[in-house]
């Protein structure tokens, strides 16, 4: 994977403890494939000097895990802000640094709760951004969101859920005062940011 997703697992962690989970009458559920693994043999699969044979593999987990969620939630087309499973990827790995003991499944249904208030309610349309030689999709609800968020700190822009100069100039000044890769546009450090670090 070509980027990893700022520490965040440090500054989500609190929010991340309390996720709630469906089980039988004891509190149990089977877990499978990939989910079963620690979070420290993940972590050492998907790093940078860890092979990475599996990451494929590992994504699409995930995204089974994601699609899973999504249908078994009411009120949700989507769990996730971040269209690319990659990015969620980045920071189950992210995650699992700061908690090897865990398993995969387990930091997944951890952001799932992270996710939750900012997930996608409706299907909501695609919308790819291009500036210079970066590329985001993000869904247009979450793109608006991001655009409210932005307003609410401060800066001028209009949440219309479409990609102007405005939000470009908005997101670059974002980007700069908290340290992130400036590129102007709504990649996962800031969309994470924005619309779950709340006074961050």
């Amino acid at each position: 994977m070509k980027q990893w997703i700022l520490p965040l697992g440090a500054l989500l962690l609190p929010a991340l403890l309390g996720s709630a989970q469906a089980a039988d009458t004891d509190g149990n559920y089977a877990v499978r494939g990939a989910g079963t693994l620690r979070c420290a043999d993940f972590f050492n699969e998907v790093s940078e000097g860890g092979g990475g044979a599996g990451v494929p593999a590992y994504v699409a987990w995930i995204d089974g895990y994601l699609t899973a969620h999504n249908r078994m939630t009411d009120a949700t087309f989507d769990i996730s802000p971040l269209v690319s499973s990659a990015e969620v990827a980045a920071l189950a790995r992210n995650l699992c640094r700061e908690n090897p003991q865990l398993r995969l499944e387990t930091t997944l249904a951890r952001i799932a709760g992270l996710f939750e208030p900012a997930r996608v309610r409706q299907d909501s349309q695609l919308v790819l951004i291009r500036q210079g030689d970066q590329e985001v999709l993000i869904r247009q609800e979450t793109l608006q969101r991001v655009q409210q968020a932005l307003e609410e700190r401060g800066y001028d822009i209009v949440p219309s859920g479409g990609f102007d100069d405005a939000t470009q100039q908005a997101l670059t000044r974002f980007q700069e005062q908290n340290d992130q890769r400036v590129t102007g546009t709504p990649h996962a450090d800031s969309v994470v940011r924005l619309l779950l670090m709340e006074g961050e």
